[in-house]
């Protein structure tokens, strides 16, 4: 199962239930080299993830790792390339928005 999460991982993380999969990918599962398989996978998409608002939070997931740096590096390397201007694309393309409820409760809009 965690195989075929990470084949089909952009699709995933930029779905509802999908996102829950990749989050227990990169949470609890055990598949050694797990932040390692993600990272190129993501790479290519970049700029899409980080401004999506379920996806952003898997690249993030990746990059705060401290199991596979090699994995970080390949996600800030890629954001950081100025001959792709992936960076440019995330700061110019629409964040997620993020609401305080009056819960106190943290809400994607």
């Amino acid at each position: 199962m965690a195989i075929a999460i990470v084949l089909n991982s952009i699709p995933l993380a930029t779905s509802a239930n999908g996102a829950l999969l990749v989050t227990w990918l990169l949470d609890t599962s055990n598949l050694p080299g797990r932040y390692r398989l993600l990272a190129p996978r993501f790479a290519p998409h970049l700029a899409h993830l980080c401004t999506h608002k379920l996806a952003s939070i898997s690249v993030l997931k990746v990059v705060n790792q401290r199991v596979d740096p090699n994995a970080s590096r390949i996600i800030l390397d890629t954001l950081f390339d100025p001959e792709t201007k992936t960076l440019e694309e995330v700061l110019g393309g629409s964040p997620p928005e993020f609401i305080l409820a009056p819960s106190g409760k943290l809400t994607f809009t």
